[in-house]
């Protein structure tokens, strides 16, 4: 009878082990996503790229903005697309009524590097609304579209001199076998005055800060003004990345006669 009740608490035994440790599981699970690998390294709010102005759907848009966002000749530009009010310009004025010029844009969610050092969202279009104010009804005379993006994104208030090597995308990219975060930066030589011969990066993400050397540039294949070149780099440790998030990187390297260079930009990471 002995052994029965040693054999007994031997099972409870073992079960309570094999129950103890599901729950570890779970609880690790929930914490721990697939594809993460462990806890974030970081909970600090990161911030994102933020579009200028003031999205269509924003309550606190004036009543004489949505009259104009409402307006047939405008509607028939925007083609349902949420624009964004970014001003009024009062061009002049004529007996009674006033002229004001509404500027709207339309983002998409892209990213942009204008000046190659801060990430700004792509302007794909623009309306202009030409509204005479007669009285308290606003009238549109006019509305134009601009779907130019190159000359709507154009490089401008850069201040200072152009950099070296600009930034030209940051992806996120997800692999689900094996479970890694991959980063693929994409940089520019477009000021460069001679071939660049070493170039590397430091990102500050969460947690820690990681270098990516840019493995394909050397001496014997420099990067050439006005050429591109990517890396696709494993993300170590286990920061919480944020998709849209900006973070800070240094750029440095050597010129071909052995000048180094060196400065701080900032990247937003885009789903790849």
């Amino acid at each position: 009878m002995e052994m029965k009740g040693d054999v007994r608490r031997g099972r409870t035994t073992a079960l309570f082990v094999v129950v103890l440790f599901a729950v570890i599981l779970v609880v690790a699970y929930s914490a721990y996503p697939v594809g993460v690998g462990g806890p974030p390294a970081s909970t600090t709010a990161v911030e994102t790229v933020v579009s200028p102005g003031i999205a269509c759907t924003d309550p606190s848009l004036s009543p004489d903005v949505v009259q104009v966002e409402a307006n047939p000749k405008f509607l028939g530009l925007s083609d349902g697309l949420c624009y964004s009010f970014l001003g009024a310009d009062r061009s002049g004025t004529g007996g009674q009524s006033t002229t004001t010029v509404y500027t709207f844009d339309y983002y998409n969610g892209s990213v942009v590097y204008p000046c190659g050092n801060l990430p700004r969202e792509l302007v794909v279009s623009q309306i202009r609304a030409q509204v005479v104010a007669n009285g308290t009804q606003p009238i549109v005379q006019t509305a134009q579209l601009d779907n130019d993006s190159s000359s709507l994104n154009a490089r401008s208030d850069c201040g200072g001199s152009p950099l070296a090597v600009s930034v030209v995308e940051a992806e996120l990219v997800v692999v689900t076998i094996p479970a890694v975060l991959e980063v693929n930066l994409t940089l520019d030589a477009r000021s460069a005055a001679q071939p660049i011969t070493s170039l590397s990066v430091v990102v500050a993400f969460p947690g820690a800060d990681q270098t990516i050397e840019f493995d394909g540039v050397t001496s014997g294949t420099p990067l050439l003004p006005g050429r591109s070149v990517s890396q696709i780099s494993i993300v170590s440790g286990i920061p919480t990345l944020v998709e849209g998030g900006v973070y800070g990187m240094t750029i440095e390297g050597h010129f071909r006669d052995g000048q180094p260079f060196e400065y701080a930009v900032q990247i937003a990471l885009v789903n790849g």
